[in-house]
């Protein structure tokens, strides 16, 4: 029997029965907020470098292949950032299917539809990760033929999805946020269960790697409405020195009450990324120099460890990045979004409210008339602000669209040099060997 699914999951022998066992179907952390972003695209990406010492060491083939741009990363190995999505989404349509059969009390709706707006929040999220690593950038003129994800809709594991297409894919990520948010309390108990405000911060996300700047503006606007709550870098106690608890990481002891997370997840899959929150690994020299002397991102992102810089600003607190959804992402979603719809005064005011929390005193608020020079400062203060966030490889595929913004990559390694171009296939990973081989799943173009 084809199983699409790189690992077969067996549910007979625990049949979910109550709103209880739904819950915990959905509180299960390490299938539904860890793993949640992309650490090949990290590697692939412009954040950071590895020496060659690293790099010599014994890491995994295939995340060397995805440093240095390899036609064939993978091989015939599994892929776990493949194989853990769909387990994800398989829980996520446990759910969903089971809830929308299950008969319930008046009572217990509301809890009902919490957990099946989790659900369904949690398979948005899942499919617009893959898609931001396995398929092409979005272009509104060709998504109807460039080839998506396979989109698992039910639970049964013996149904075979082919790849839907791009616009298919976007077109269910959507409408299961539109599905949920309407369900989505307004807050949650832990930060790992997703609220109103994460569902439309998630809209807001997936319009902006759309272009669609209208509809990101809308749901940006939306979401800071649910929270718009910043946290004052100049309140954060002995930047860049180990806090009371040993730890060297910023936020660690404020996790649980971080008012910016909107929904938490990390990601800890690859073992150069793990290592590069323990200084194994470099900061790109010249994002590190954009940070002004005045800017306290500087201390409260970066530290010495090891002898080199190492990033301890992870929102998680612990040595994982964060991969969920934050309030600050949300300013410059706004930020970005209203200045490409020519509405200046809106994008200064939103830019403004972000960097009056991350700059010291001595900031003086922008003002910038020019929409071009605007522009080109919101994405210079998003890739600062986002650093480590999982977000900078799609945002490298859909500013290389536009000629101002694209980007030439480029690495030596053990004396070799490397170079990825703007719009490169090698950009839209290869779908794993076992997936072509059970499903008939076509490939990704890699030439």
């Amino acid at each position: 029997m084809k199983d699409f699914l790189e690992e077969r999951y067996n549910f007979s022998q625990v049949i979910p029965e109550s709103l209880e066992d739904y819950q915990a179907i959905m509180d299960n952390g390490m299938v539904i907020n860890y793993f949640t972003a992309s650490g090949l695209g990290i590697l692939g990406g412009d954040e950071i470098y590895i020496r060659d010492i690293i790099y010599n060491a014994n890491h995994p083939t295939f995340e060397k292949n995805a440093y240095t741009w390899q036609k064939d990363i993978f091989g015939t190995e599994e892929v776990g950032e493949w194989n853990h999505a769909y387990k994800r989404v398989l829980h996520a349509n446990i759910v969903i299917d089971g809830l929308s059969d299950m008969e319930i009390d008046a009572s217990e709706g509301s809890t009902r539809n919490s957990i099946l707006g989790s659900a369904l929040f949690v398979r948005a999220f899942t499919f617009f990760q893959l898609s931001q690593v396995f398929c092409k950038q979005y272009d509104p003129m060709t998504s109807g033929s460039d080839l998506g994800i396979p989109l698992r809709l039910e639970a049964d594991v013996n149904i075979v999805e082919k790849r839907a297409s791009l616009e298919e894919t976007f077109r269910q990520i959507i409408g299961d946020l539109e599905k949920a948010i309407p369900l989505l309390p307004h807050s949650t108990l832990v930060r790992e269960r997703p609220n109103k405000g994460a569902a439309l911060a998630l809209l807001a996300r997936v319009y902006l790697q759309q272009s669609n700047y209208e509809k990101a503006l809308e749901y940006a606007e939306l979401a800071l409405s649910e929270n718009s709550t910043l946290i004052d870098f100049n309140d954060l106690d002995n930047l860049g020195q180990p806090n009371p608890s040993g730890s060297y990481f910023t936020f660690d002891g404020i996790r649980e009450t971080n008012p910016e997370i909107l929904f938490m997840s990390s990601s800890v899959t690859l073992s150069m990324v793990t290592s590069f929150l323990g200084g194994s690994l470099t900061i790109d020299t010249i994002l590190l120099k954009s940070y002004a002397e005045n800017d306290l991102r500087k201390q409260a992102y970066f530290g010495k460890r090891n002898d080199t810089d190492a990033f301890i600003g992870s929102y998680t607190g612990v040595p994982l990045w964060f991969t969920g959804l934050a309030v600050d992402e949300l300013y410059l979603i706004k930020a970005e979004s209203a200045c490409r719809l020519h509405q200046l005064p809106i994008s200064l005011e939103a830019l403004n409210q972000l960097l009056i929390s991350r700059y010291d005193l001595t900031f003086e608020t922008i003002e910038i008339a020019d929409q071009k020079l605007l522009l080109e400062r919101i994405l210079e203060e998003r890739r600062k602000e986002l650093f480590f966030r999982g977000l900078r490889w799609s945002d490298l595929k859909r500013l290389n669209r536009e000629p101002e913004f694209a980007k030439v990559l480029k690495r030596k390694v053990n004396g070799e040099e490397y170079e990825l171009p703007p719009n490169s296939n090698l950009y839209v990973l290869p779908i794993p060997y076992k997936s072509i081989l059970q499903s008939g799943l076509e490939d990704n173009p890699r030439e």
